[in-house]
């Protein structure tokens, strides 16, 4: 997998862990901290995208980027966790993820096929968390990758024990 990183390995082993899964599997769909196998199935992750959105946000976000220079972006990173019995259980996650990705498979169980990508994160920056008044304030660099495709930074707030989101906010980037 030419995507592949042992970072976002180990935190898809980290997730199976936390869900008391019996194994980690390739595409593996988590929706607010749970194993989803059926994402596959017409509707069925709409539903369950749906019942998540239909909870209020325990968390807000705000984001916001500057390029710097022609392969780099600076994100500007504020979150707000406003529950004291929410906060230290808190870890916010940012990545810049990057779509209409394409690969020629040569070897393995795809040999020969040309596959389409989207939504691959291309960089991570895993567990920030709320100072004691709820509050993440952090600029963070990403470099962006050679390959063309759109390009978009996401932020997440979640129960760091149970998976629950807590909030979830996407920003669009512009071409460099």
């Amino acid at each position: 997998d030419r995507f592949g990183n042992a970072a976002f390995t180990a935190r898809q082993h980290e997730e199976v862990q936390r869900q008391r899964g019996g194994f980690a599997y390739t595409p593996q769909v988590v929706v607010a901290g749970r194993d989803f196998p059926q994402w596959r199935a017409p509707t069925q992750p709409e539903a369950a995208i749906a019942a998540v959105n239909a909870r209020p946000p325990k968390a807000t976000i705000e984001l916001a980027a500057q390029p710097r220079g022609a392969r780099a972006t600076d994100v500007e990173l504020s979150v707000r966790v406003p529950e004291p019995r929410d906060r230290a259980t808190t870890r916010i996650h940012v990545a810049l993820v990057q779509s209409a990705l394409t690969s020629d498979v040569a070897a393995g169980e795809n040999a020969g096929k040309h596959l389409s990508h989207d939504h691959v994160v291309r960089e991570w920056r895993a567990g920030l968390k709320p100072d004691a008044k709820g509050e993440v304030r952090e600029r963070l660099s990403f470099t962006l990758p050679a390959e063309t495709g759109p390009l978009t930074i996401v932020a997440f707030a979640e129960n760091a024990g149970t998976g629950d989101v807590l909030q979830a906010l996407s920003l669009p980037l512009c071409a460099p």
